[in-house]
């Protein structure tokens, strides 16, 4: 189940000033020339999102362009003015609003650009799907990191399904004129998992090697692996154990994922990521002060892989796990047929296992829809 538009321009006023900076004045007009089915599109509140794909989405019949989300003041990494529904702590940037907006059941799905994480690091903090395309081809502006790297701006998509943020892809790419052809396939295959099991059987998937990587818990990344990729059994991907100089640090890791990209392109790599800036906030800034409270605030670290893909060149493909704040992350290096196979492992993965009953009651099928008293308008 999901909110009429009447409740969902409903949720979107009462966020207005928070996690919405405008509403589509002319939104119940649109939806009259819509196609059944429509998804409820969130824009990030940046000029970095490509002009041609915002005119696309004005003007296409399966999409409804509902709000303006806040993103993070200068494009940090924390948003401090807003809460993150289901940790209680400052939301994760900087598509900070867009997550929260999709969360809550105003959009199903909003458009982000991300630099060092800040499409894949809102998803995984809010438990929610996303896609970031920069590898095939989703590419924006360019921008350089709070440690000072250099990248160019990825577009990507955070949804409240696998399939709304698969057909946002597959819509991009086919508007910018790129072959789409091997996600639509993927779509294809969605409606059965034989012939992508199949598929997957022949992937390379490198994950954490066990004991070198703690989770912010101190749970051991690689074997967090081993637990998700074990729903796979009849159709299990060849895995490496891969060793990284300290995957929390991304300049490390830029280049090791660079070199293992290199080495083999089909290459994916995979860790379940999270809680995301629940023990301490995940971000550079504190440390540029003296004294003991930089460790205090920020000395837990929990955004790995998904600060670095980006700066590649690579994509990625999350969904959510069952731990709070937490995500299954799939990265690939450059190429639609990379991000395609990162799509059907995390497809498989997202039909076998089971979400927490209180997040699709609450925020992803929105069984427990708040109603509006209505009185003065």
């Amino acid at each position: 189940m999901s909110l009429s538009l009447g409740d969902r321009l409903a949720v979107a006023h009462a966020a207005l000033g928070r996690s919405v900076v405008a509403i589509n004045p002319h939104a119940e007009e649109d939806a009259l020339h819509k196609h059944s089915g429509y998804l409820t599109i969130g824009l990030k509140d940046t000029a970095a999102i490509p002009k041609w794909l915002i005119d696309a989405l004005l003007g296409s019949e399966d999409h409804l362009v509902l709000t303006i989300d806040k993103m993070s003041d200068l494009g940090r990494s924390i948003d401090t003015e807003l809460v993150n529904p289901l940790t209680y702590r400052c939301m994760t940037g900087s598509s900070s609003g867009g997550a929260i907006n999709v969360l809550k059941g105003i959009n199903d799905v909003c458009v982000g650009t991300d630099g060092g994480g800040s499409v894949l690091a809102p998803a995984l903090a809010t438990n929610l799907y996303a896609i970031m395309g920069q590898g095939a081809g989703l590419a924006t502006s360019g921008g350089v990191s709070t440690d000072n790297m250099p990248f160019k701006m990825g577009a990507g998509f955070i949804g409240n399904s696998f399939a709304a943020v698969l057909e946002m892809l597959v819509f991009a790419l086919q508007v910018k004129g790129d072959s789409a052809e091997g996600i639509s396939e993927t779509i294809g295959c969605m409606t059965g998992t034989a012939a992508v099991a199949e598929e997957v059987r022949s992937f390379v998937v490198g994950i954490p090697k066990r004991q070198t990587a703690a989770a912010p818990d101190g749970g051991d990344m690689g074997e967090r692996c081993y637990e998700a990729l074990s729903l796979l059994e009849d159709c299990q991907p060849h895995i490496i154990e891969t060793e990284f100089d300290d995957i929390y640090r991304r300049m490390s890791t830029v280049e090791n994922l660079r070199a293992l990209w290199e080495k083999n392109p089909d290459f994916l790599v995979m860790d379940i990521e999270g809680p995301i800036d629940v023990f301490s906030y995940d971000e550079t800034i504190p440390w540029g002060f003296a004294g003991s409270a930089p460790k205090l605030v920020a000395g837990i670290r929990s955004k790995a892989l998904c600060k670095a893909i980006n700066i590649v060149g690579g994509s990625a493909v999350v969904i959510p796990s069952t731990e709070l704040a937490t995500g299954i992350l799939i990265a690939c290096g450059p190429g639609v047929k990379q991000l395609q196979n990162a799509c059907k492992l995390a497809y498989l993965l997202d039909v076998r296992r089971r979400l927490p009953p209180y997040l699709a009651r609450y925020f992803l099928d929105r069984t427990k829809a708040h109603k509006s008293l209505k009185l003065f308008g």
